[in-house]
């Protein structure tokens, strides 16, 4: 296949250009047993590729890299490559996985290079780029970062005051307190009366 008949596939009724992976399946989340945390950053892509509008049936190679951008931008991790990749009627499945810190919450773009037959002449690089959707922005959750705050909230009315309580009960009678000074002496009193 050369590299003139690959890119003249691309054109689907759709309207404009897809990736040679015309139909992408899907973007899942490896099953897992439910746990604390995933043990990998690895997701399973799904296509189909096709040459000439035929679904293709043979042995590729296929490069991986994941982007910043949907196109130039940084290059994320390292490209993974599937080399002489048995597929039937177009259909590809791979388990990625670009290591961690990969998914921080921004934009990523997988590119996608294909040679077939496997091992014969250069890869054609297919366009656009992929986007990821926000289910591998699971594993990113799941990895204990935290999400973004959110705004707070108004201030809830005041409640109604509550009921009085019950009254305590008498407490124990103290202790007798010491004698007080004496008092100063009174005024002499008036003199009585002479008796008869």
């Amino acid at each position: 296949m050369n590299r003139s008949t690959l890119v003249g596939s691309l054109l689907v009724a759709a309207g404009g250009m897809l990736p040679l992976v015309a139909v992408p399946a899907a973007m899942l989340l490896t099953p897992s047993v439910a746990s604390a945390a995933p043990t990998t950053q690895a997701f399973t892509y799904q296509g189909r590729l096709n040459n000439a509008g035929t679904p293709i049936t043979g042995v590729v190679d296929v490069r991986f890299s994941m982007y910043d951008a949907a196109a130039g931008g940084t290059q994320i991790g390292p490209t993974l490559v599937l080399s002489a990749t048995s597929i039937a009627n177009g259909l590809l499945t791979a388990a990625l996985d670009f290591g961690p810190g990969t998914f921080d919450g921004n934009g990523r773009w997988i590119e996608i290079e294909v040679r077939f037959p496997a091992g014969s002449g250069p890869f054609t690089t297919l366009n656009p780029r992929t986007s990821l959707t926000p289910t591998p922005y699971a594993l990113f959750a799941l990895n204990g970062n935290p999400g973004p705050a959110g705004p707070t909230g108004a201030t809830g009315a005041t409640g109604a005051p509550g009921a009085n309580g019950a009254t305590g009960a008498t407490g124990a009678t103290g202790a007798t307190g010491a004698d007080g000074a004496a008092g100063a002496t009174g005024a002499t009193g008036a003199t009585g009366a002479t008796g008869a």
